[in-house]
């Protein structure tokens, strides 16, 4: 089973305030979010985390040390409060560590990126994008209806209940979206994913 995720920011106090996330304290956050995980998952699984996993390297190496054990395989795409922590040291847990990456799941092409994008990977193709980066307290979700169209989704889990994304449910929101608007325009023109 494969699970999408973001922003975690574990042993960060200010992003409970911002987010109005739904914690008593940084150590109550870290506890429900890595016990969500690990009660979720199941050896061999795969977990793309799209960035911001933590504040501090103590949290992080905790996060990482009990993924590991429990036997699933960690993808790490880079935020942009991520390369704060000591990457290298942390990189003993993960399977990849990337500013991005693009997988292929059931013929699907998919760009995991930390930041939101207007084009990605393939997008004219109309492949898919997550992200992570905004949160329920960002400034810029007032206006992510107007710059982010067609098939691109948030997977911060503030939007998913505090819980991952599994494929097929990220499959069933990508089903509701409108086409990516680059490949809208090719469309317009004649022309088609495998002639360009």
């Amino acid at each position: 089973m494969e699970y999408f995720t973001s922003d975690w920011h574990l042993g960060h106090n200010g992003v409970i305030q911002m987010a109005n996330r739904p914690f008593s304290s940084t150590e109550d956050m870290n506890e429900k979010i890595l016990d969500m995980v690990l009660t979720t998952t199941k050896k061999g699984d795969t977990l793309y985390h799209l960035g911001d996993l933590a504040f501090n390297s103590e949290s992080a190496d905790k996060a990482l040390h009990d993924i590991r054990k429990h036997g699933v395989k960690f993808h790490w795409v880079l935020g942009n409060h991520d390369h704060q922590l000591p990457i290298d040291f942390l990189s003993v847990y993960c399977e990849t560590i990337n500013g991005f990456e693009v997988i292929k799941k059931d013929g699907q092409q998919i760009h995991l990126s930390h930041m939101p994008c207007t084009v990605w990977t393939s997008s004219f193709r109309n492949s898919w994008s997550l992200y992570g980066h905004i949160h329920a307290g960002s400034f810029e979700l007032a206006h992510m209806a107007e710059h982010q169209l067609g098939k691109s989704l948030c997977v911060n889990l503030e939007f998913h209940d505090y819980k991952m994304w599994t494929f097929e449910e990220v499959k069933d929101s990508m089903a509701t979206k409108a086409n990516n608007w680059d490949y809208e325009v090719y469309r317009q023109k004649g022309k088609y994913a495998d002639e360009i």
